[in-house]
């Protein structure tokens, strides 16, 4: 069998393997959402890059989506709502564990900055990360 060539067209598992990996699908989900394995499905991903004249996932997407293979309908946008709500619970939560390490804790003789280690009896805190982090400071 010859190697697939810049242009041929993609067969139609190969463009459903695309489908899914557009949605973030890796590997092993591919290969068990189309009952194939994970050696196959990289096979597939290898022959369309080679049709599509690229190296890797995205540059494959990118390409499939220019040509009009793929449509921006086939995207699950669930898939990437849940992620972004996810990364934004996590960044909330450390922004709230930071504030609460730079809160001062009402003795002056105990504040001492956790960003930078310098004492700071009252706030403005002396680092630039403190200060930015401050909870003291009301909003101007």
């Amino acid at each position: 069998m010859t190697r697939p060539q810049l242009g041929d067209p993609l067969t139609t598992i190969e463009t459903d393997v695309l489908r899914l990996a557009m949605n973030g699908g890796t590997t092993a989900s591919i290969g068990r959402a189309l009952h194939i394995s994970g050696h196959t499905v990289n096979s597939r991903l290898k022959n369309a890059y080679d049709k599509l004249g690229v190296h890797d996932r995205p540059h494959a997407v990118a390409v499939a989506l220019r040509l009009g293979i793929l449509r921006l309908d086939d995207i699950n946008a669930d898939h990437y709502h849940a992620a972004i709500r996810q990364r934004t619970a996590e960044a909330e939560a450390a922004l709230r564990a930071a504030r609460q390490l730079h809160r001062p804790s009402g003795d002056p003789g105990r504040q001492v900055c956790p960003t930078c280690s310098r004492p700071g009896l009252l706030a403005p805190w002396p680092c630039a990360t403190a200060r930015a982090l401050d909870t003291t400071r009301s909003a101007a």
